[in-house]
């Protein structure tokens, strides 16, 4: 058959499928809204100027590019956030909580990845000071909102990026090694992280301490290990004073089975400026199921400093997570026809006097009754009549 094959790393979504997205996205809509956030729309296309310049925001080669008929150049949007972002600081409120369900583009340049080039996300933007509160009060939307939709299995784990970088503070690195050995501790590589300190002549002492990053992770126990090793470095000391506020305030709400510390998990710095978060199901295996943290910088490339946290779920993630346990129905006609002797006019009454009633009819294009009623109940549509 021609014209069948669909382009790498995008998907049809059939009434099965399709019905699936819908339920599980409306479960996590009413969540997002159970908690003041409000919800709005973006824009697939956008400037390219919003995206690039805006340190550790987005990878402008994974971005969709186009040209515009005045010449300027496009994208299909790589990040809502920063959307959400330009959006709320032309409202120049004091708080913005922001929702958004929508479709965002990732350029893959290889067919050889089981990630999609075009994504479902559902995320929310806390936009104003809000603080610990306002990070713990992130994460626990965000675990509110799996658990509405079935899912149980999942642990989000949760760092500070200052942690890392308080330890690194006056070593000298450049960014190019910044970034590289941020990628060895985040894969939890204690081997590639001290033959690359060792490379560059850092110190024994300075050597232990980095590694010792690789293994903070686990659950409360991890913040005492966290504290000794931040002696005398005041940016790593807040660090973990901040992310123990952020615990216990889940704690106290009795999140905490689902919260793990990792003081290992490493991001970008010019974009996260605080608590970084991620989630993550059994069945899933490495592929995050959602991720988020706080970016108070964003806001300065609008003019505003205001600072703002936030995270997104992947829905295609979540489905697969759910399994079987994402549920839905495709709705069947109430009522199915099939006109042999009526007019137009008399299957129009007929017709308009069942919508009326609230229930779905379909006109059938069958010439007998036998054909109608052997349709019928193999699709479940339990009434059907011959006019």
């Amino acid at each position: 058959m021609k014209n069948t094959r669909l382009p790498y790393g995008v998907s049809d979504y059939p009434p099965s499928e399709c019905y699936k997205y819908e339920a599980v996205s409306a479960k996590i809509r009413q969540s997002f809204e159970s908690f003041g956030y409000l919800r709005v729309d973006l824009p697939s296309l956008d400037n390219f100027e919003l995206f690039n310049g805006i340190a550790g925001a987005t990878d402008i080669s994974r971005m969709f590019k186009l040209t515009d008929n005045d010449g300027g150049l496009l994208v299909l949007r790589p990040d809502p956030t920063l959307q959400v972002c330009r959006m709320s600081a032309r409202t120049n409120n004091d708080i913005d909580k922001l929702y958004y369900t929508v479709k965002s583009y990732e350029y893959l340049p290889s067919p050889d990845t089981p990630l999609q080039r075009e994504f479902h996300q559902a995320g929310i933007e806390l936009i104003g000071n809000s603080g610990e509160a306002g990070d713990a009060e992130i994460i626990k939307v965000a675990i509110e909102s799996l658990l509405a939709t079935g899912l149980k299995d999942f642990l989000i784990e949760i760092g500070h990026v200052d942690f890392l970088y308080g330890i690194l503070h006056g070593l000298g690195f450049s960014l190019k090694d910044t970034d590289e050995l941020r990628d060895l501790i985040n894969i939890k590589d204690a081997l590639g992280v001290e033959m690359f300190l060792n490379k560059r002549g850092v110190s024994a002492k300075k050597t232990t301490d980095i590694m010792s990053v690789t293994g903070l992770f686990g659950g409360e126990e991890v913040f005492e290990k966290a504290e000794k090793l931040a002696v005398g470095n005041p940016i790593s000391i807040q660090a973990v004073r901040n992310l123990k506020i952020i615990y216990n305030s889940l704690k106290a709400s009795g999140l905490e089975k689902y919260i793990s510390v990792d003081f290992g998990i490493v991001k970008k710095r010019d974009y996260y400026s605080g608590i970084v978060f991620r989630g993550f199901c059994k069945s899933l295996g490495t592929v995050p199921l959602l991720s988020g943290g706080r970016y108070d910088k964003l806001m300065q490339n609008f003019g505003q400093a205001v600072l703002a946290t936030g995270m997104a779920i992947g829905i295609r993630q979540l489905i697969t997570a759910l399994g079987k346990n994402a549920k839905s129905s495709v709705p069947v006609p109430h009522i199915a026809y099939i006109v042999v002797k009526a007019t137009a006019e008399e299957e129009h009454k007929f017709v308009s006097a069942v919508r009326a009633k609230g229930k779905r009819v379909s006109k059938l294009f069958f010439e007998s009754e036998q054909e109608i009623e052997e349709y019928c109940k193999k699709s479940g549509i339990k009434e059907w009549h011959v006019i």
